[in-house]
């Protein structure tokens, strides 16, 4: 099923939709051959889940009946966004937020100084790894925009106690790590937001047409960069 889909001002999207084997993946290669032959030099990107960009890569090639491709970047987030640093010739904007090594330092700060208020995560807190646990788990809230707020939001929402508890203990782990990092200048930005403000500095958007293909879910960050990508395009097509 194929579906043209007028997003505001001039975004225009077009949904390929079906079910699994229904076609979609061959009808975003099929459309991306005739943006190759309508409209040569053209850039092209088609964002995948990163473990599928090199079987994409040798599948889109053996569609083509040329056996290959010069304009279309096959890419997934982390490979679009070193592209799209080097394309602004700052490749390493990625990393100006604080270093994995820096946030477990003040994370076992935090958990020092918190320590004493902490019921049910105090002895995980006492463990070496629950540093690295509460990095994983802070970057998933960030991913779904989840803060401190919404964490002591939520607990006052639940009926279980046990829960409510790790969910306000949680809470004030986030804020006080926030904290820390506001004292100390430094910040914990999600990769995929600098994505967002870098990719209208990129050149790789002049006439891009966007192709999206392969996923089944996104979090709400991802959905700002597709916006993003989809505003910023001169065609947009994605498959669900």
């Amino acid at each position: 099923l194929n579906i043209s889909i007028v997003v505001g001002g001039s975004m225009s999207i077009t949904m390929y939709y079906g079910r699994a084997g229904s076609g979609k993946t061959r009808a975003v290669y099929e459309r991306i051959r005739q943006v190759i032959t309508e409209c040569p030099g053209d850039p092209i990107i088609l964002l995948v889940p990163e473990p599928a960009t090199y079987r994409v890569e040798r599948e889109l090639a053996e569609f083509m009946p040329q056996g290959g491709f010069t304009t279309v970047r096959v890419v997934g987030f982390g490979r679009l966004a070193y592209q799209v640093y080097q394309s602004i010739g700052n490749v390493k904007a990625q990393q100006q937020s604080i270093s994995q090594l820096g946030r477990t330092m003040l994370l076992s700060l935090v958990m020092k100084r918190k320590g004493a208020e902490l019921g049910l995560l105090s002895q995980a807190a006492k463990r070496p790894e629950f540093s690295a646990v509460l990095q994983g788990l802070f970057s998933e809230f960030r991913s779904f925009r989840i803060g401190p707020d919404e964490l002591e939001s939520g607990a006052q929402r639940v009926s279980n106690g046990v829960l409510q508890k790790k969910l306000q203990e949680l809470a004030l782990c986030m804020s006080a790590y926030e904290e820390e990092l506001q004292l100390h200048g430094q910040i914990d930005g999600d990769p995929i937001m600098d994505l967002v403000h870098a990719l209208p500095q990129s050149p790789l958007m002049e006439n891009c047409h966007v192709f999206v293909d392969g996923f089944h879910w996104f979090t709400p960050v991802h959905f700002e960069l597709l916006y993003m990508l989809f505003d910023l395009a001169v065609e947009s097509v994605i498959a669900v």
